[in-house]
């Protein structure tokens, strides 16, 4: 019985880390998902922040969004 309870928390928390973004992280999903090949420093200068900040959030974001490919060239995959 506790074992199911521990199995259901467990898949609620992965649906919920998708859900607990900030709102700058948001942005960011938007712009990738309107442009996959979109540069961190496209990124930046949309949402008025410097490209490490834009690096940073990213990397928070790891189960969320993946690079697929080098910087230059490739492009921005959302995790289902």
């Amino acid at each position: 019985m506790g074992g199911d309870d521990a199995k259901n928390d467990a898949k609620n928390d992965a649906k919920n880390d998708a859900k607990n973004i900030t709102a700058r992280q948001s942005k960011i999903l938007e712009l990738i998902s309107q442009n996959p090949h979109i540069s961190l420093d496209a990124i930046a200068e949309a949402i008025g922040v410097s490209s490490p900040t834009i690096d940073r959030e990213i990397a928070k974001m790891t189960n969320i969004v993946k690079r697929v490919g080098p910087k230059k060239g490739g492009y921005w995959k959302v995790m289902e």
